[in-house]
């Protein structure tokens, strides 16, 4: 009589995962798009100096952050007052300003999180487990509804017998 409630667990722990998986992905292909149109404009650039002025990698390197800070400087959305003298693009660049800020501190923390890594062999950990592209406060709600999950799932079998209480004991008894 617990199958509907293991499954309906299941569902959930699934549909969690998904949810975070599709959020992710989001959040990865909107920032990959804005750094590919930075880095596209300095590219140009720099190939532009560079087919006309041969080797010249200084004027290449000059150019390509011009281009770069050009772009940023488009995304900046003059200020577009209504008729009430409201900033009508103060939101966007709000938006952008955070989203820029965020992809750099997820820069830095993978940074950090890959540095760490290499000096700490011991600690495991499972590959889609953690992610930089996510804030604190997505990472702690899914932390949350992953907690409230297991604990649901610990309540249904806190009745079950020692010998259905691991995994291992039961495939070993069904091969039996």
């Amino acid at each position: 009589h617990k199958a509907f409630y293991i499954e309906e667990l299941e569902d959930q722990m699934k549909k969690l995962h998904e949810d975070r998986a599709s959020a992710i992905f989001e959040k990865r292909a909107t920032n990959n798009d804005d750094e590919m149109i930075e880095v596209e404009a300095a590219v140009k650039a720099a190939m532009s100096v560079l087919s006309r002025k041969g080797d010249n990698v200084e004027a290449a390197r000059s150019a390509a952050q011009d281009a770069f800070a050009a772009v940023r400087k488009q995304r900046d959305f003059p200020v577009k007052l209504d008729e009430f003298g409201r900033d009508l693009n103060r939101e966007k660049r709000m938006k952008m300003k955070v989203m820029a800020e965020a992809r750099q501190r997820r820069r830095s923390k993978a940074f950090d999180s890959k540095k760490l890594a290499s000096m700490e062999i011991d600690d495991h950990q499972v590959e889609g487990e953690s992610s930089t592209d996510e804030s604190d406060s997505e990472s702690q709600a899914y932390q949350s509804q992953r907690d409230l999950v297991l604990q649901a799932a610990d309540e249904i079998f806190s009745d079950a017998s020692e010998e259905y209480s691991q995994l291992s004991l039961v495939k070993k008894r069904m091969e039996e």
